[in-house]
Formats: structure tokens, sequence, C-alpha cells
């Protein structure tokens, strides 16, 4: 098994506190921490007995994880099975997508490997009433968007899992790709999640082998592939050895880093598994080299968020300036301005873009990031120049008893 020891932080603003609670007791995962005046949930994951969804189709895509057949149909299933359940208890999640879905490892020790394995996991999303701030994404039903979800994960590990070649082997092909474009095509073409979840369901009993068989060859399906690459199981060790000192050397940089790094390097790794050499001190140069990326991308942000702030500042003064008989000098206006910029730059719409390195490696995040501070710097900006006029106000009263 694969050993992925950190922790890391999702924070999100939400809208529906209802939903949100509800989502406590229907779908606890991890501990979650609610700031109900702030209107702000974080997640505090442990990385060792969970992983995010995007990250396994991910590192199934790039070659690294190996996954049977049946274990790829049960995956869909379980996920079907999930928003069914959620859904059926009143439950709504409507901003869904891959970075927010979850499998949890029942067992300590459990997790997706080099090597076929069979899992035993529950499904579990965040972000429950948490608006998706990023291209034109807009609220859908969780019931739409799975469908939606898993045509985009049989995209990508289609030619990735491997069927039975040893008997029945055109049969075994013809069959698993049968039903991959029937999956694809009832997602497609908007059947019902009970009409998918029957047909899987239907297949699985008809290609289900016996518990005996099953704890013996760790497989669910008949057609599933069991052979165990000679190379791939004596690399487990060597592998968990390099994800060890990358997170170890990440740690000192944050979560997006170690993120980054294991993408990078494992990506790279899976390539050669027989030869691959491990460099700390490359690994290190290339930790800096994407902290001082992520840095220059925040100073570019908090740039352009000054002088927005410090434009809005200035033009809002010229209200109160009618109203009231006071000055408010350059010092005052300057305080207000950092004070205000640190409150968008700390606001949970701003920090949602840091809760995975898949964020930062889009090109154009930060202005994901600009139309998300733009639609709450003017509240702040308000409640901070009420909060500054307020002060003077209460200084001249002062100032005349």
């Amino acid at each position: 098994m694969l050993k992925f020891c950190y922790y890391s932080q999702e924070v999100y603003n939400f809208q529906n506190e209802d939903n949100l609670i509800k989502s406590f007791s229907l779908d606890y995962f991890q501990s979650g921490k609610l700031d109900e005046l702030n209107k702000i949930i974080t997640y505090n994951i442990n990385h060792s007995r969970c992983i995010r969804l995007s990250d396994l189709i991910f590192y199934i895509d790039i070659d690294f994880v190996r996954i049977q057949f049946g274990s790829f149909l049960n995956l869909i299933l379980s996920l079907l099975q999930k928003v069914e359940y959620i859904e059926s208890e009143g439950l709504q999640h409507e901003y869904l997508d891959m970075n927010r879905i979850w499998l949890y490892f029942q067992e300590d020790g459990q997790y997706p490997g080099l090597i076929y394995q069979l899992l035993d996991y529950s499904i579990h999303f965040t972000g429950y009433s948490c608006p998706l701030d990023k291209g034109n994404r807009v609220k859908q039903k969780a019931s739409i968007e799975i469908k939606q979800i898993i045509s985009e994960i049989i995209d990508k590990c289609y030619n990735r899992i491997r069927i039975n070649q040893k008997k029945n082997k055109d049969k075994n092909t013809s069959l698993y790709k049968q039903v991959i474009q029937q999956i694809q095509s009832l997602c497609k073409s908007n059947s019902s999640n009970e009409a998918i979840i029957f047909y899987i369901q239907e297949i699985i009993d008809q290609q289900k082998i016996d518990q005996q068989k099953k704890s013996k060859h760790f497989k669910l399906l008949d057609i599933d592939d069991t052979d165990i690459e000679p190379i791939r199981q004596k690399a487990v060790d060597k592998v968990n050895n390099v994800i060890k000192q990358i997170i170890e050397i990440g740690n000192k940089y944050g979560q997006v880093c170690i993120e980054l790094l294991l993408q990078d390097i494992i990506q790279s790794m899976t390539q050669n598994l027989k030869t691959f050499k491990f460099d700390p001190y490359q690994c290190e140069n290339d930790a800096q080299t994407k902290f001082e990326c992520l840095k220059n991308k925040e100073l570019e942000l908090k740039q352009f968020v000054e002088k927005q702030i410090k434009n809005q500042i200035l033009f809002s003064l010229q209200k109160y300036e009618k109203d009231y008989k006071f000055n408010i000098d350059e010092e005052e206006i300057n305080q207000l301005q950092c004070q205000i910029v640190d409150s968008i730059l700390q606001s949970p719409e701003v920090k949602h873009f840091y809760n995975t390195y898949w964020f930062q490696k889009v090109d154009q995040i930060n202005n994901y990031i600009y139309a998300a501070i733009t639609k709450i710097q003017q509240s702040i900006v308000q409640d901070g120049l009420e909060s500054l006029v307020m002060l003077k106000i209460l200084q001249l009263i002062n100032d005349l008893i």
C-alpha cells in the first residue's frame, strides 16, 4: 500500500447553514469546524486515511495506481449511491466536483497502490452549500453533476484498466468495452441514476466470483486482471520512501507545495519505477521554485487588491465628506486599506483557492480569485469605512466633553 502521511485543510464559505449542518449528521467527514458567525466551514483532512477523487483519478490516468474493472465499477456505483442517499434524505449538494469528493478507508493501512488491492471505503462530500467560484460554473443538483463526473472519470481511466487475458481474452475485452460504453451512454443521455445503478449492479451480479475466490485472488469479478508485475511489487517500499521524503521537504512550504511536488515527482517516477532515483537536493530546489512562484502570484494578487481598495476607499470617502465635517488623513486611509486588504486575502472566498493544488495549476487562477474578490470587496470596504467614521465621531464627542 502507499503511504501519504500529511494533513491539509479545506476552507469554504457557505450560504445555506441549515443544509450544511444537516450534512454533518448525514455525511460526517474528518473534523469539520463550523464558524457560524463568519459563515466558514473548515475541514482538517488526514491524507493517510483518505484520498481526494481527483487525485485518485490522476494516479490511475498516469498508471501509478492500478485498479481492476470490478473495483472501478464499484467506485462508480458508490458515487451514484452516495448521491441517491443524500438526496433521498433531503440533503442537497449543488456545487459538487471531483475536488470535493473523498474516499475514506475504513481500515488503517488501506490505500490504493501500485498493485491491485480490494479496498473498503466510504464516499464523502465536502463543500456543501459552498459556491464554486471558478469559471462559469453554476449550481447544479448532485444527481446531474455526478453523471458528468463519471463520464470524465471514464474518459481518463478507460485505457488504464486491464482485463483478464489468460482466458476468454476477446470475450472479456468485448464485455469491458460494451459495459463502459453503455455507462457512458446512460450518463450522457441523462438517464436516471437508478437506471445506471441497476445496470452496473446487474453486471456485477453476473460477473462476481464467490467469497472464497475473492479472498484468494484479490478480485471482485471473473474478468478482472490479477497479474502482479514483480517490478511494481518490489518498488512499493522505494516509492513510499520517496513519498515520505517529498512530504518532509514540502512541509516547510505548505500543503499546496507538498501536493505539487507529489504530482510532478510521482508522474516522473511512474515512467520508470525500476531505475528511478530520487534526488532530495533537486526536490528541495523544486520546492523553493514552486514556493516562489506561489508567492509571486500572491504578491500580484495583493498589489491588485491594494489598488482596487485604495480607489474604492477614496471614491466612497467623497460621500462621507459631504455629510461630516472632519478630515480623514492619508495615514488613516492607508491603515484602513491595509486592514481591508488583509481581511479580503484571509477570507474563505480567497482561501478556497488554496484548498488543493489543482487550482494553482490553472494559468488564470488569479482571474478566478479577482472575480471572487469583486463579489465581497464592496461590503468589506463599506463596513471598514463605517467603523472609521464612527470612531471619528466618537473622538469628536470626546473632544467636546
